[in-house]
């Protein structure tokens, strides 16, 4: 139970050094990440003598406490807003959806919920082969990604949650990052905040399904294509990279 509340803090410190990095509190880089370092080894001492889930929660009050902390200081004493808002904004909205995935991963690997049919399917193909192309004739390649974690741990109940569990929270910042350049910032992060906190997203991305994978990859090939389909008089090469990185992507979510 305690992969759920590691995983969690390893991912909010992701988002704390992101938050650090586009909001520097300090004017040196050097001071820059050595508050990283004392808030990593914070989080460390925490996890060491207190628990797993008590270190989750150090590392979620001290990014709320520096986010508010430096958003404060550039808004009131240089009356702006921050110049990488869109990221810093999805960095602490993702921080929130993995603090409470976390949870309730853990409550789920807990109670011991029952795999569901497709999820012990594609255990039972990641048991035989590791290989994509014979790991069974539905959804090949998500059985072969489980297949080294049920090597390292052989709990189903664990091992076949987490990739799910972890594209959940994937999902959240290419959502919000390709809305917030294809709409509007706040369009995006709005967006990633409604997903964020919905209940039955929370619960489906411990399930072990590959939907959440699903959408991470389409948004990534949608966003990586997305600069080639903009430039209405691109180039030949533009279009042609537009439309490779389309079929990409649809044979890549039929694969999955």
């Amino acid at each position: 139970m305690s992969i759920a509340f590691d995983a969690g803090a390893a991912i909010l410190l992701i988002c704390f050094a992101v938050v650090c990095r586009f909001l520097p509190l300090m004017s040196s880089r050097l001071g820059q990440c050595g508050l990283f370092a004392v808030t990593f080894i914070a989080t460390s001492i925490v996890r060491a003598t207190a628990g797993a889930s008590q270190a989750l929660d150090a590392a979620a009050a001290l990014l709320l406490a520096y986010t508010a902390t430096a958003i404060g200081r550039v808004v009131i004493a240089r009356k702006s807003w921050p110049a990488h808002a869109l990221l810093i904004a999805l960095a602490v909205v993702t921080a929130t959806g993995a603090y409470l995935r976390a949870y309730r991963l853990a409550e789920v690997i807990q109670d011991h919920r029952p795999l569901s049919p497709d999820v012990q399917y594609y255990r039972d193909h990641a048991l035989a082969t590791g290989n994509p192309f014979a790991a069974g004739f539905k959804s090949p390649l998500w059985p072969a990604l489980h297949a080294p974690l049920l090597q390292l741990n052989p709990d189903a109940n664990v091992s076949m949650r987490l990739l799910s569990w972890l594209c959940g929270i994937g999902m959240l910042a290419l959502t919000g990052g390709v809305l917030g350049k294809l709409l509007h910032p706040l369009a995006g992060v709005l967006t990633t905040g409604v997903l964020a906190v919905e209940p039955w997203l929370i619960d489906l991305c411990c399930e072990g399904l590959r939907e959440e994978a699903g959408v991470c990859s389409g948004w990534w090939f949608y966003g990586i294509s997305w600069p080639a389909r903009g430039a209405a008089h691109g180039s030949a090469a533009q279009r042609a990279g537009s439309c490779y990185c389309f079929a990409t992507s649809v044979s890549f979510l039929c694969w999955l």
